[in-house]
């Protein structure tokens, strides 16, 4: 983190995506397209401050070496790295396979995919899973998932990224070598490689 002596108050910002939470992901992600004005650097520095800064309290060569260290950190996402477990604690979140996957959890899992950095904690709630995890009842599934996105809104949005780019790499690598051992008409085929296409984007997706 790099402090800055911004409207009377220490704020820390960060300096790599190891120091964003995926809250804060998440509310940057939120912002929309950013342009690198001056509104939008103020934007993200209140995502980082506990309060609202006044912006007539900041000096322009601050503004500007901030804007510099924000684009370093939300274009890091080139460097991501494939993570298939963390620990949240003396807990240990293992990826699952696509086949430990139950129909249910791999459509749901497709249909948030859709917009993969606002529902992020969710995918890894639904396949990253300790040894000891138990499924839970048709009816506390929701409760289930969501208090697990709870907690996994808390961890950095490095390995966040690098553990959804670690499954949608072995789902891809699983649909295709699946394919080369069936028997599949065409349309089939190309239903399935839609399937595919939707998994490979998460791989870019997911750092924006």
């Amino acid at each position: 983190m790099k402090s800055y002596e911004i409207d009377g108050k220490t704020i820390n910002l960060p300096e790599n995506l190891s120091e964003v939470t995926v809250k804060q992901l998440i509310e940057i992600h939120n912002l929309g397209e950013l342009t690198g004005s001056v509104s939008d650097v103020i934007k993200l520095i209140n995502i980082f401050s506990a309060t609202p800064i006044d912006i007539n309290t900041i000096d322009l060569g601050s503004i500007l070496e901030i804007s510099v260290l924000f684009s370093a950190v939300l274009f890091e996402n080139n460097k991501i790295t494939p993570i298939d477990h963390f620990n949240i604690g003396k807990d240990v979140y293992f990826c699952q396979t696509p086949e430990e996957l139950s129909v249910k959890e791999f459509i749901d899992f497709q249909e948030i995919s859709k917009d993969p950095v606002s529902n992020l904690p969710l995918l890894l709630a639904l396949v990253y899973k300790t040894k000891d995890e138990q499924e839970p009842e048709d009816e506390d599934y929701m409760a289930y998932l969501i208090a697990k996105k709870s907690k996994f809104m808390e961890i950095d949005a490095k390995t966040a990224q690098g553990c959804l780019l670690f499954f949608s790499s072995a789902f891809t690598n699983y649909v295709v070598s699946s394919l080369e051992s069936l028997e599949t008409t065409p349309e089939h085929k190309k239903m399935i490689m839609e399937i595919v296409k939707q998994m490979k984007g998460l791989d870019d997706g997911a750092g924006n």
